[in-house]
């Protein structure tokens, strides 16, 4: 994942903390023989700015100063950005205390910096699919799918609030060009609108056809129970999947 930019403001608020030799950059480098308060402030500077997005904290063990104070005093900084801030405290047993420090801050902690960074990274592009989930297509933006899958594709109506998309015509399937796509989007949504007028409407999903002769429907879901964990769902799919009731379910 790319880093991000600092700002103007940001890098003048750690020009005034940390000496003219560091970095100037992302990644952040404040120099081996920072004290506490260097971690401190350059935390506080980061965490200050929401543009800065979220800190990965990585940090190796020097005869500077002990890794479990500044642990101690970036703790109360930290509890204040919950989420925003992961860490990587290098040397095993000797971090062991600040790890446990960061940890009880509700801190994120990984052994490497390549665990940390695949984490980042994951953490990153969890918040861009959250984002991209927001967002409305409109039928040009389903015939733009359609053109990238090849046709033919299946057209389905995306909502919150619609259990069974094919009880409300959601579902139209073996779409073979745009403008077959186009008509069927238009049509989707003025059913939708009329039928279940305060149904959320966030968009469709499109999907490649596959030709499969005498293929099973089949339903297939997942879902975390506070108190289960993970649940599984298999069983006969079609549209009469709850009139059979024909599936089992494991955690």
């Amino acid at each position: 994942g790319p880093l991000c930019e600092l700002s103007e403001r940001v890098r003048d608020k750690l020009n005034a903390v940390l000496p003219p030799t560091w970095s100037h950059a992302n990644p952040i480098e404040i120099i081996g023989d920072a004290p506490v308060r260097r971690y401190t402030e350059t935390l506080q500077a980061l965490l200050a700015d929401r543009d800065t997005g979220a800190v990965l904290f990585l940090h190796a063990p020097t005869a500077i100063v002990r890794s479990d104070d500044i642990a101690r005093a970036c703790a109360p900084i930290v509890r204040q950005a919950p989420g925003r801030v992961m860490a990587c405290w290098l040397g095993d047993a000797a971090v062991a205390d600040a790890r446990r420090v960061f940890e009880d801050a509700g801190v994120a902690n990984y052994a490497t910096p390549e665990d940390s960074v695949r984490a980042f990274a994951m953490l990153a592009t969890y918040r861009r699919n959250q984002a991209l989930l927001l967002e409305a297509p409109t039928a040009g933006a389903a015939a733009t799918a359609g053109r990238e899958l090849g046709y033919p594709v299946a057209l389905k109506i995306l909502s919150p609030d619609i259990s069974h998309n094919s009880d409300v015509g959601g579902v139209r399937l073996n779409l073979r060009d745009e403008n077959e796509l186009r008509h069927a989007a238009d049509e989707m949504l003025a059913r939708v609108r009329e039928t279940l007028s305060q149904a959320r409407i966030t968009g469709f999903t499109v999907q490649t056809i596959a030709t499969c002769p005498l293929a099973q429907e089949l339903i297939v879901g997942a879902s975390i129970d506070p108190v289960f964990g993970t649940v599984l769902l298999f069983g006969q799919g079609g549209t009469a999947v709850e009139v059979l009731a024909d599936r089992a379910t494991a955690a």
